[in-house]
Order: structure tokens, then C-alpha cells, then sequence
């Protein structure tokens, strides 16, 4: 599988209209009902396949540090659990 390198304009490409885990909670409740959101987001999610716009991306504080500490996060998750991981591009 290609893996596509996170941030570059070909990843978000390949985000256009999938619902990915920090987006969850715009379609269920934590009870696992329709959240009010839902429509909402289907309709952004439409706009998106029609447009082929890609959404700018969201550099707060937090995430530019995710970002440059992920390798090591990575590893030290490898060395603590004695398990490999594998990164993988979007299906």
C-alpha cells in the first residue's frame, strides 16, 4: 500500500469524504444514536466531493507538537509494548 506522507496536499486529498476518527462524533452520540450534527456534516462531506476542495489545515499549538514528536512517540510505544508499527495510507 502507498502511504501518503500526513499534511502533504496528496493526504488531504485522500481525506476528501472519509470520516475519520476525530469526526465521529459529528454523526453518533456516545449512546450510538444520530447526533444533531450529522446532517450537518453529511452535507460538508457532499460539498467536499463536489468541489474537490481541500479544507485548510489546522496548525494549533497542539497538533504542530503532535507532529513533530510522532517518530518518537512511535518508538517509545514500540519499546514499551515490544510491538512494530506500520505506517499505512488510506484505503
Amino acid at each position: 500500500m502507498n502511504i501518503i506522507r500526513q499534511g502533504t496536499e496528496e493526504w488531504h486529498k485522500a481525506r476528501l469524504v472519509k470520516i475519520t476518527g476525530s469526526e465521529v462524533a459529528k454523526i453518533l452520540t456516545s449512546n450510538g444514536s444520530i447526533s444533531d450534527g450529522a446532517y450537518t456534516y453529511m452535507y460538508k462531506l457532499i460539498a467536499e466531493t463536489l468541489s474537490e476542495d481541500v479544507p485548510d489545515e489546522i496548525n494549533s499549538k497542539a497538533i504542530k507538537w503532535g507532529k513533530e514528536f510522532e517518530a518518537d512517540a512511535r518508538e517509545a510505544y514500540e519499546e514499551k509494548t515490544n510491538a512494530t508499527v506500520s505506517e499505512i495510507g488510506f484505503r
